[in-house]
């Protein structure tokens, strides 16, 4: 992209800020504090501004003119789980590699199984329901 169409880029972003920041105006902001909806004002223009670029990049990505439609749903789409799945995306990672080690300790119990302490045992039986809850979080809360 060029140094002009960037800058149009620019322009057009805050236009759109100013004609949601003019629009929120005009609305009375009761029932929320003046303190809130200021906050509120301050998201709603940082969720516009990452769904205008993440949108741009939707279309560039498929080689479109324009934005349309769809890249938007796909933006909306990505900022919102993009957010709500951090946390679950660790947890199922954690998860996997607990039940990395749980496998580690199966096989090794398997080879040497007479040399293992009831310890063992119960640190492997409890990595594996770990790792299997974490991993079942992780997914169903996709």
């Amino acid at each position: 992209m060029d140094k002009s169409q960037e800058n149009a880029n620019k322009d057009d972003l805050k236009e759109l800020l100013d004609k949601a920041n003019q629009e929120l105006d005009s609305i009375e902001h009761k029932p929320f504090s003046e303190k809130a909806f200021n906050l509120l004002k301050t998201y709603i223009s940082i969720y516009i501004s990452e769904l205008v670029v993440e949108s741009i990049r939707n279309s560039k990505r498929g080689k479109a003119d324009s934005v349309s439609a769809s890249h938007v749903e796909k933006a909306s789409s990505y900022l919102i789980s993009k957010r709500r799945g951090k946390m679950r995306q660790l947890m199922g990672t954690i998860g996997g590699i607990f039940l990395g080690a749980t496998m580690s300790n199966v096989l090794g119990i398997a080879i040497n199984g007479d040399q293992v302490t009831s310890t063992g045992y119960i640190f492997t039986i409890a990595f594996a329901i770990l790792g299997a809850f974490l991993i079942a979080w992780n997914l169903l809360g996709d």
